[in-house]
């Protein structure tokens, strides 16, 4: 699963998972996650993240570091709960021009864009069997995304705000594995995902959903 489950690691417990990603346009790119356990309540993870369907024709990659923590085991007869955060504290720098602007902001005369980003999340989820070997989870985020330095380009303009901005974004996931015998299993999830997107009128940013 690329979204969060309440499932926890076992105490000193390891995990290592390295892997890609392509879709909506987008060039592939590499993602990995290490996991430790914390005292079977809950653990700690260092990621690459990559936030699909940006502004521009690529993938937007970046390091998160984030805690899990056990709310409620799940049972046969209660579901799972668990509540998290994860975030990056370095700002990104997004600096893009000429072939990397999609045809349809080129056509509304977008010329350069640059920006710097930065973004937290929390959220809960919750786990449950619905079924002898189907699983359901599903959650919401709450995400604080910060933007600054915008430099935006445009045939007819030029706009420039180096202030910090911010936008409060709230986004929901669900999924559910299906184990189809002891080696394998079938993954289902589907989720929001917030970008930000430039406005023609004025050339600043705002956040847009996928």
């Amino acid at each position: 699963f690329s979204i969060p489950t309440a499932d926890v690691m076992r105490s000193l417990d390891f995990s290592l998972l390295l892997g890609g990603e392509f879709g909506l346009e987008s060039k592939q790119s590499f993602l990995g996650t290490i996991v430790f356990g914390l005292g079977d309540y809950g653990d700690l993870q260092l990621s690459t993240s990559s936030l699909l369907g940006s502004i521009f024709n690529k993938s937007e990659n970046f390091g998160n570091i984030g805690m899990k923590i056990n709310i409620l085991s799940q049972s046969s007869v209660r579901p799972g709960i668990a509540l998290g955060i994860k975030t990056h504290n370095d700002w990104i720098t997004e600096n893009n021009y000429g072939e990397n602007i999609p045809a349809d902001l080129y056509d509304s005369g977008l010329r350069s864009l640059r920006y710097d980003s930065r973004i937290t999340t929390i959220y809960i989820v919750f786990s449950s069997k619905a079924y002898d070997k189907l699983n359901a989870h599903i959650g919401a985020g709450y995400s604080d995304l910060r933007f600054k330095n915008v430099q935006s380009s445009f045939e007819t303009f030029y706009f420039q705000k180096d202030e910090q901005q911010k936008e409060n974004i709230v986004s929901g996931f669900a999924g559910v594995d299906y184990e189809l015998n002891s080696r394998t299993k079938l993954l289902f999830e589907i989720q929001t995902l917030p970008y930000l997107d430039v406005k023609s009128t004025d050339g600043n940013l705002v956040s847009k959903y996928r």
